[in-house]
């Protein structure tokens, strides 16, 4: 599967000896990334911040709530 995404990434001309790719989990260090590679004011930066954490909060919040996974052939509307 990786070697796919390579092959994907590289036809479209993306050298990848000259690029890293990481996994990442947690998108606040993404965005903490991009901001400082911007140079964004800092309290901007932590208000983002901040939103993406709430954010991933509540996701988790209702993923551990949902017990039931809803589909649309499911007929729950």
């Amino acid at each position: 599967m990786i070697s796919d995404i390579f092959r994907s990434i590289e036809s479209t001309g993306i050298q990848l000896d000259k690029h890293v790719i990481h996994k990442l989990d947690d998108p606040i260090s993404l965005w903490n990334k991009f901001a400082d590679g911007y140079n964004l004011d800092e309290t901007i930066k932590t208000d983002i911040a901040e939103e993406f954490a709430n954010a991933m909060r509540w996701q988790s919040a209702d993923n551990d709530f949902q017990t039931t996974t809803y589909l649309f052939s499911s007929g729950f509307m």
